[in-house]
């Protein structure tokens, strides 16, 4: 068992192992797909991305409230998004930004197509 999994495992109140479903969850598959989602949208004022045209679309793709939760504290763990105190706006960091750099032309086009579409 790798490190993360064995984690996993906890004793409950009559001493058999349970598994702890959310320690074993890939919060940054979760992560990913929110700053994915986030690169699509386009921010207002100052690089601003309210945290809703975020959330909508990942609820959308299947994810749940408990997901989204996990995946933007692991977001903003990796140091790829900034959340505001209030919490109503994200915005990226430089490392977040950096993400989408190395992508070629072509697979960004793509990803922004397949992205209408859906809409």
């Amino acid at each position: 068992m790798g490190r993360n999994a064995s984690a996993a495992w906890s004793l409950s109140t009559r001493g058999r192992s349970t598994l702890n479903r959310w320690q074993i969850r890939d919060f940054t598959a979760y992560a990913r797909k929110l700053v994915e989602i986030a690169n699509d949208v386009e921010a207002v004022m100052d690089g601003r991305i309210f945290i809703e045209r975020v959330n909508e679309p990942f609820l959308a793709a299947g994810g749940s409230g408990e997901e989204f939760r996990a995946g933007i504290e692991r977001a903003i763990a990796n140091g790829w998004l900034w959340l505001h105190e209030s919490g109503t706006y994200v915005k990226f960091t430089e490392a977040g930004s950096e993400l989408f750099a190395d992508l070629p032309a072509s697979e960004c086009d793509a990803e922004q197509g397949r992205a209408a579409a859906k809409k």
